[in-house]
């Protein structure tokens, strides 16, 4: 029985790894395909580097370097084999998995680590960006360990996990922030008055910054600026609560999460009407997380939206609330409990699994990806290479770009526009990226050639008439 016990998380992730093997197969899509896979290939070309403009700058676009220094050294590996490819995000995302499972179990108990580990396989968006080459997983599992070894007061480590987070994304400057200030204000708590003690904690904890200031302040010198300058016109507080909203929605309510949150606030309050003795004794851990998640939050929301971004806190958002309903559980009967958090948890896959929109977040990505590649198809079987083909931003760059796995014949590649030209001889339609005007202009117009779909997505190309 006890081998069971303690062997039943991996079934869970032995699960997911069979649910997405039939993943490893697909093209690359949206963010992966236009930015990241052409960077990382040209990386693995050039010979992986951290180094600022060790690549061009437009590919890269500022971000710190080591998702793509590591990523282009599994593409020595694996070549030109996307299934071979795709196994190093989901090897992150598995290594993810078990040290998420580790960390919750070791700071709030077994039943509270197992069903936040089944929590978290059934979110779209993990499961989505599982197997995408973008650098969020790789985030996450840098912000566990961090995270651990901080509660563990294993500083050294700390700053090692640290480093490796803002050298993954600029965005893992919250996690340091947050457990820089928490340790200030455990020393004011503390009362500590070792002076040598002190500067050696802050000093310690400084590393991750001044590590990562270094990168930042070589691509200065090399190539002219800090951060990428279109990056820094996304950043404004005109919009800042407009995009908290979505960010809290998202994190809190959308795709089935309303069940958890709502259910997870009750059994708090109860639980401190109680005065449970569980959740005063982790108090001080509840708290830091809560602060984490708010503060990357707000973070965010100074950014353009991207729901991939809250992969980072979501994983501690579930944990918190499953922990609340754990152990509201233990003081009903066990009946009640297991279908409470049957229906939570079946809410919340429901969602994942029937709201399916194109989306890089969504299931319904594979969808889009199959209606997209049997039009790229059709249109290398009727030849019209020579053609100006018309279509969206990321259609272009599949019918262009061999290395993203649309394309059969790797010698020939479409001839397309961005914009509608008297030239123009084909337009290209997608549901995921549709431009309702000038599709409004060419329907009824100009003959339909072809039409694709599944679900709800669907691709069609129309012949343009003289």
């Amino acid at each position: 029985m006890q081998f069971f016990k303690n062997n039943l998380p991996y079934l869970f992730i032995l699960i997911f790894l069979v649910f997405k093997m039939q993943d490893l197969y697909l093209p690359y899509y949206w963010d992966e395909a236009w930015s990241y896979i052409p960077a990382i290939k040209e990386m693995a070309a050039q010979g992986p580097s951290l180094m600022p403009n060790s690549i061009s700058p437009e590919l890269y676009r500022g971000h710190p370097l080591l998702f793509y220094f590591l990523s282009a050294i599994w593409m020595k590996i694996a070549g030109n084999s996307i299934e071979l490819a795709r196994l190093f995000p989901l090897s992150i995302s598995l290594l993810l998995l078990h040290c998420f499972y580790s960390f919750a179990k070791k700071h709030f108990g077994y039943y509270t680590a197992l069903f936040s580990l089944i929590a978290i396989l059934v979110q779209s968006v993990f499961l989505v960006q599982s197997v995408f080459f973008l650098p969020e997983i790789l985030l996450a599992l840098f912000t566990v360990l961090s995270l651990d070894s901080f509660l563990e007061k294993k500083y050294s480590y700390t700053v090692i996990w640290l480093t490796l987070a803002l050298y993954t994304k600029e965005s893992g400057l919250v996690i340091w922030a947050i457990l820089f200030a928490w340790r200030l204000l455990e020393i004011v708590a503390e009362k500590e008055k070792n002076t040598r003690l002190i500067i050696k904690n802050i000093s310690l904890l400084s590393l991750p910054l001044v590590f990562v200031m270094v990168f930042f302040a070589l691509q200065k010198i090399i190539v002219g600026w800090f951060f990428f300058p279109e990056h820094i016109s996304f950043f404004t507080m005109n919009e800042l609560f407009v995009r908290l909203n979505g960010y809290a929605s998202y994190l809190f309510i959308y795709m089935g999460r309303n069940l958890l949150t709502f259910s997870g606030m009750i059994a708090l309050i109860i639980l401190i009407y109680k005065k449970d003795k569980n959740i005063l004794e982790n108090r001080q851990k509840i708290f830091l997380l809560v602060f984490f998640v708010m503060a990357y939050l707000v973070f965010s929301s100074l950014n353009f939206y991207s729901p991939r971004y809250m992969l980072s806190v979501l994983p501690f958002s579930l944990l918190i609330w499953v922990h609340f309903l754990i152990q509201f559980a233990q003081r009903i009967p066990r009946v009640i409990s297991a279908i409470l958090v049957c229906i939570i948890l079946g809410n919340n896959m429901y969602f994942t699994l029937y709201n399916r929109d194109s989306s890089d977040h969504s299931l319904g990505f594979r969808d889009m990806i199959s209606v997209q590649s049997d039009l790229i198809a059709y249109c290398e079987d009727i030849q019209i290479y020579d053609q100006e083909i018309q279509t969206g931003f990321l259609m272009a760059h599949y019918l262009t770009n061999p290395q993203l796995g649309y394309l059969h014949d790797e010698k020939q590649i479409f001839q397309v526009q961005n914009t509608f030209t008297d030239s123009t001889e084909y337009v290209i339609f997608c549901s995921n990226e549709l431009d309702k005007t000038l599709y409004q202009e060419i329907q009824g117009k100009h003959p339909l050639v072809k039409r694709f779909e599944k679900k709800k997505a669907w691709t069609e190309l129309y012949k343009i008439q003289p």
